[in-house]
């Protein structure tokens, strides 16, 4: 499951990688076919935008392996984070069986 969670998240990354510099491409074309002084520096802000948002998109796939690990850790362990998190505070801690805690 993990395997094809990172193969389908880095398919979406390169998808979107190519999409974003094929776009970007076009445009730094047409606007060198332009070629008025005035619009050099807008055009660069945009592509150094763009590929900041680019590096954004990187992002995927550590969170995906953040979340299949979370979700193979409560299979495999049966912690139940989510049911001790909720419980956080609580008053009556009786009816909570919780592991000892090592450090």
């Amino acid at each position: 499951m993990v395997f094809g969670v990172l193969i389908i998240m880095w398919i979406i990354v390169v998808v979107a990688s190519l999409f974003i510099n094929v776009a970007s491409q076009f445009i730094q074309k047409g606007a060198n076919i332009l070629t008025v002084k005035n619009v050099t520096l807008p055009v660069f802000i945009f592509f150094s935008a763009i590929q900041h948002l680019l590096m954004v998109i990187y992002i995927l796939p550590a969170i995906s392996v953040s979340l299949c690990y979370f979700s193979l850790s409560e299979e495999k362990d049966a912690t139940g984070l989510l049911d001790r998190i909720a419980k956080l505070g609580a008053a009556n801690n009786d009816d909570l069986i919780l592991p000892t805690e090592e450090y």
